[in-house]
């Protein structure tokens, strides 16, 4: 089922409420989200952050709110209330100020306060020709957050449509996180998922069987995937370091890197393959607990 707006955001801004319900409704049995949360600043992308996020947390079926890591002004809240009012963002957010000496752990902290389960970030701190490098404050949040994450390296204030997506799977895990993934994918309105096996040539050299090492991890994905209304697309990738992922995604012209995590302590622990992504973005990124991506995966009912 697609949204009867273009891009799935509402043409006109007075479609904004019906449009929400419209989302909330449909998703109302199997919410990812129920607490979704923007981490905002007043950068030369502030804008396109909010719209950004705005149109993510939508399409996870959910509301947003706005964390910004500063005390409370007069002047700061008029600026947030008139972006609202000129992103036709109604009725305005809950505003989060979220003082502290590091932004980082600030933003965490009002986070946690606020219940969030997904923080959603625009993340760049450099590019080059081929490759956007993460700020400091966006590697911190991949190695401290606690909640989900969804990344934004190039934030639109426009909507663009989102068709293909790229997900990454170990071999070494368990793959029951595919299915609510997927399903996710779909809620996002994603027509095409690549669905793409990282393995370690080293790793290969140990086994008897190249081949049936691969053509196993092949079919234990298409396993994994199952029915879906994506087009679903299995890649092997053989990479010591992860980057051929990076370049694949940019191959693709994807519009979404996706894999889950794993809580640990008191922070999500990155796959080994996916180290890289604290250095550089291919794409928007979304960093979602495996954990919820199975339960939502295994209670799922079709509305």
């Amino acid at each position: 089922m697609r949204f009867p707006w273009e891009n799935g955001f509402p043409c006109e801004a007075e479609d904004f409420e019906n449009w929400y319900s419209c989302v909330l409704l449909r998703n109302m049995v199997n919410l990812p989200y129920r607490q979704i949360a923007v981490a905002s600043t007043f950068s030369p992308r502030f804008l396109a952050v909010l719209a950004e996020a705005f149109r993510v947390a939508a399409r996870f079926g959910g509301r947003c709110e706005v964390i910004h890591a500063a005390s409370h002004s007069k002047e700061r809240e008029t600026k947030f209330l008139n972006a609202f009012q000129e992103l036709h963002i109604h009725p305005a957010p809950a505003l989060h100020w979220a003082e502290g000496p590091a932004p980082t752990e600030a933003i965490l902290k009002a986070a946690v306060a606020a219940n969030v389960e997904l923080l959603i970030a625009g993340v760049i701190g450099s590019s080059e020709a081929t490759r956007l490098f993460l700020s400091d404050v966006a590697r911190e949040l991949l190695e401290r957050s606690v909640c989900d994450l969804f990344l934004l390296p190039r934030p639109s204030r426009e909507a663009t449509p989102v068709e293909t997506a790229v997900v990454a799977a170990d071999p070494k895990s368990d793959l029951t996180w595919v299915k609510g993934m997927l399903y996710c994918l779909e809620q996002m309105q994603f027509s095409k998922v690549f669905l793409v096996g990282m393995v370690n040539p080293f790793s290969m050299a140990l086994v008897d069987s190249r081949e049936q090492m691969v053509d196993t991890f092949w079919e234990k994905l298409e396993t994994a995937a199952g029915e879906t209304q994506c087009d679903v697309e299995v890649h092997i990738l053989e990479s010591n370091t992860g980057f051929s992922l990076c370049e694949f995604v940019q191959s693709r012209d994807s519009h979404l890197l996706a894999f889950p995590t794993e809580k640990i302590g008191a922070s999500k622990r990155l796959p080994p393959h996916m180290d890289w992504i604290q250095q550089v973005i291919p794409s928007p990124v979304w960093l979602a607990d495996r954990n919820r991506l199975i339960a939502l995966g295994s209670h799922l009912v079709v509305v």
